[in-house]
């Protein structure tokens, strides 16, 4: 398919159905004026895209959606959206996103490929609303090299630990501040203290996806810090820890801090939101 323009007029109406089979769009561009409006939908699907664009200016829509396996590339491809839209989805993507665009507002997805093996390079992928996620895949492997992936207030990127990023943005200013990778991630829940008590009990659990190695809970209160060593724990699992705390700093009078220091699927070290409180 070259040189072709597909307008959709109305709600619920694709532009492209195709049970299985493989597509060259060349220099071409679908455009939706409705709600549920979509570009291609296809059980297995073979694409080459090249210099083309798809735009949707309604909610509840989706550029590629692949019901099985999506094989082949983005090249020079741009697909603009509102919200509560898609990108390219599809369980099993091999293929590469190449000097391409996504933009979309809130509660959307750029690309979301439950298993990818492929780079994106040279492209933007930019959400600028609430609840949005650039590129999530949980069983990927490939790179993401001089990109740019900005999700105002969500997630930029998430992916597995054999996910290369380099040369590239992957930020979400009032979101996960960078790249998420799927694995162990380590937060202190809560702290109580009975009166007159200098023990303080804290609660922390492994709200990630797999088991945690060493990780450490760092406590301070004005000058006192103390670092304690916590041994692994199995994702969705909360453990208890307990501190006692100098009497002097064990007192309303100072401001206490705790966070968790650990390491991701990737090795690389994160610092967990911090948890305050003055009891």
């Amino acid at each position: 398919m070259k040189d072709t323009s597909i307008n959709l007029k109305k709600d619920y109406m694709s532009a492209i159905s195709i049970g299985t089979g493989k597509i060259n769009f060349i220099n071409s561009n679908i455009k939706g004026n409705g709600i549920y409006n979509y570009g291609i939908i296809s059980n297995n699907l073979a694409v080459n895209f090249q210099k083309s664009s798809i735009t949707f200016n309604k909610n509840y829509c989706s550029g590629i959606m692949v019901l099985a396996i999506l094989a082949g590339d983005f090249t020079n491809t741009k697909i603009s959206m509102q919200s509560i839209s898609v990108g390219v989805s599809a369980p099993d993507w091999v293929g590469n996103f190449i000097n391409s665009e996504i933009t979309g507002k809130s509660e959307s997805y750029g690309i979301s490929a439950k298993k990818w093996n492929g780079k994106i390079s040279g492209s933007k992928i930019i959400f600028s609303g609430a609840n949005s996620n650039g590129f999530i895949s949980d069983n990927s492997k490939g790179s993401i090299y001089k990109s740019t992936i900005h999700a105002k207030k969500g997630i930029a990127a998430s992916v597995s630990k054999n996910v290369k990023v380099s040369g590239s943005s992957v930020i979400s200013k009032n979101g996960y501040p960078g790249v998420y990778y799927f694995g162990p991630r380590m937060i202190p829940l809560k702290v109580s203290s009975s009166s007159k008590s200098r023990v303080y009990t804290f609660k922390i659990g492994n709200i990630g996806e797999s088991k945690s190695k060493t990780s450490y809970l760092k406590i301070s209160a004005g000058k006192f810090k103390k670092t304690i060593k916590v041994k692994g724990v199995n994702h969705g699992k909360v453990i208890t820890v307990k501190i006692t705390l100098p009497a002097t700093y064990s007192t309303f009078k100072y401001k206490k801090a705790a966070n968790m220091i650990f390491y991701n699927s990737a090795g690389k070290k994160e610092v967990s939101k911090t948890l305050y409180f003055k009891f």
